[in-house]
């Protein structure tokens, strides 16, 4: 998704013509103001490139881009401005814009060029703060469950998602109802099944050890119960099998309003790397603290016999 911030009509005119034109026409929001774009970008977090105007309403100059890239470090953002200076060129390249083009100067083929090489950086952005919020989970949080929650609300917050779920693996290998997980504006009830991939596709996903992508759940096959999704406005599912040293620990679900894309299961690989081996982490230093107890109750009975066995 692209926003343009540019209050100038003419000017907003003519990068739409930019943006519309021939066949690889790019879909874009407008706003007028740093401030309109602030609260977009808040709302929003599927939007990856800002085409910014550093002359605004609200706000001029270099501190435009700043307040862009302070909301939303995922971003990458394009100057596009009026200005032909090569010192503020370089300036705002150092703060963080991904590129600096002046108007008079840009066509569509050039425009467009910029705008897919932004988009691949925000991609990475996004993997490398997931990766860090992830790992900062990880680290953190005392209990599994909090752990796999705190994982859950990371991906919500940092993808295109309307769902986020873990599932588990009990000592006996059965498959937990996902306790885990996080939602955007979606109404889940944990305890349900009425949801399109519910429990017995989940230990198929497990079963078979393959990630899973549907881009179209009201024609898939494989889905079962349709009425939440319709209800939620969900059209996409995505899945990864969480292993650590060859042993499966669990899956990673996403629920989307939108298509997923085929770096969804590269992301996801990333992710499920990291979660699954918190798992087994956590799943050691739980054994670590059952054998302390015994250890501990066992040296308790033996000070509590005497040498004469009274």
């Amino acid at each position: 998704m692209i926003l343009l911030i540019e209050d100038n009509a003419a000017d907003a005119d003519f990068l739409s013509e930019l943006l519309s034109d021939g066949d690889d026409s790019l879909p874009f929001a407008h706003v007028k103001s740093l401030k309109k774009g602030l609260l977009y970008l808040a709302s929003n977090i599927s939007v990856g490139v800002v085409l910014l105007d550093l002359g605004l309403p609200d706000c001029m100059g270099l501190p435009t881009l700043e307040s862009i890239l302070a909301c939303s470090p995922h971003v990458a953002c394009i100057v596009v401005t009026g200005y032909e200076d090569t010192q503020l060129a370089l300036q705002a390249v150092r703060l963080g814009a991904h590129d600096y083009l002046v108007k008079g100067a840009i066509d569509g083929r050039m425009l467009k060029k910029s705008i897919a090489y932004a988009m691949e950086r925000s991609k990475s952005l996004r993997q490398l703060l997931l990766n860090g919020a992830i790992s900062n989970a990880l680290a953190q949080t005392w209990t599994i469950e909090d752990m796999l929650n705190d994982c859950c609300r990371a991906v919500v917050e940092r993808l295109d998602v309307a769902l986020c779920r873990i599932w588990t693996f009990d000592q006996n290998s059965q498959l937990h109802m996902a306790q885990c997980r996080a939602d955007l504006n979606c109404r889940f009830d944990p305890e349900s099944t009425n949801t399109p991939i519910g429990q017995m596709e989940i230990v198929r996903i497990a079963e078979a050890q393959q990630p899973m992508l549907i881009n179209s759940l009201e024609d898939d096959s494989r889905v079962g119960d349709k009425e939440w999704a319709l209800r939620e406005g969900i059209t996409s599912f995505a899945a990864y099998p969480l292993l650590a040293d060859g042993t499966l620990l669990g899956v990673l679900d996403l629920f989307a309003r939108h298509p997923f894309e085929e770096s969804t299961l590269t992301t996801l690989a990333s992710v499920g790397r990291q979660v699954a081996v918190g798992i087994k982490r956590k799943e050691v230093e739980r054994e670590l603290i059952w054998a302390n107890s015994v250890v501990q109750n066992s040296a308790d009975a033996i000070v509590g016999v005497a040498p004469t066995g009274s």
